[in-house]
Formats: structure tokens, sequence, C-alpha cells
């Protein structure tokens, strides 16, 4: 499945492949990001999301961008695994996560142009900040030293849910 992207004025073509048969095409196929989607109100699929994010970080020791989805939000009476357990395997295994639901058509465009500023940003990670990414402030004065001697940054662009930030 293909879906045409526009971010920053360029467009660009994803390319999705389904690995649910198996994990042994993980190893043949040469990838820019990795989308782990696991439903909310199934246990079994977040059991299997957690072996293919340690299959692509522990024994591939893949480098590139693993967003890890958590689907069908919108069945919030059904749901067994919880937001904080989504978050910690994201965390954990230095992952993006977001939070979606397919049949509302809920952050499924924020993700999608998460995925594609994640390869971007991962193919080229000094590039310069474009208008989308959130301003930066540098303070001057003490509170400036301060972040600049103990490497301050803000929670956001550090956290597993900015799909903007590396």
């Amino acid at each position: 499945m293909t879906v045409s992207v526009l971010l920053d004025g360029e467009e660009s073509t994803l390319e999705f492949h389904d690995f649910t048969e198996g994990q042994e095409n993980l190893r043949r196929m040469e990838v820019d990001a990795y989308v782990v989607v696991y439903s909310v109100n199934n246990l079994e699929t977040f059991r299997i999301a957690k072996d293919t994010i340690h299959t692509l970080r522990k024994d591939l020791k893949t480098k590139s961008a693993v967003i890890v989805v958590a689907n069908k939000i919108d069945l919030v009476r059904k749901r067994h695994i919880s937001s904080h357990e989504g978050r910690r395997l994201a965390e954990h295994n230095h992952c993006k996560y977001i939070e979606t639901s397919v049949a509302l058509n809920h952050q499924v465009d924020e993700l999608l142009v998460g995925i594609l500023r994640q390869i971007r940003l991962k193919l080229n990670p000094h590039k310069v900040e474009t208008s989308d990414s959130k301003p930066k402030v540098k303070r001057s004065g003490p509170l400036g030293l301060l972040d600049r001697l103990f490497g301050r940054r803000s929670k956001e662009s550090s956290s597993c849910d900015n799909l903007y930030d590396l």
C-alpha cells in the first residue's frame, strides 16, 4: 500500500509492507521506518508488538525510526492496554508513540506526517528545523546558563509522543 504525504511543501510517497506473516522478512528488507501497531483491546497484539520491537532493537539492532501505534482507542470500554503501558513500551525501546482510531480517522493524518518526519530526521539529523517545528527559546542570564550547563530540554522535545523530533 502506498500513501502520498505533503510535508514542508514537499510531497513524498510512503510505501507500507505488512510483516504480520512472520518476522523473517524483517531481516531481508531495507526500510526507513517501522510502524508497529497493536489493538488496545487485544492483549495478544500487544505481546506481538513487544516481540517485534525486541526483534528490531535487540536482534536486528535497527537504527531506523520505530513508531508504536495504539489503535482502536475508540473502543474505550473494551480497552485492555492503557496509554501508560503503551508509552512505557515506546520509551523503554527508544520508539515514538501515538494513539489512533482508524475507524474514526482519529490521528491518522498526524501518524502519516509523523512517520515521514521521523524518516527525514533519521536520514538527515543535522538539518535545520523547519517552520512546522516548535520554536525553541534560548534564555539569557542565570536560567540560560543553567540550561547550557545541565543540558535542559523541554519535556515534550524528548518525549516519545512527539513525532516531530528525534
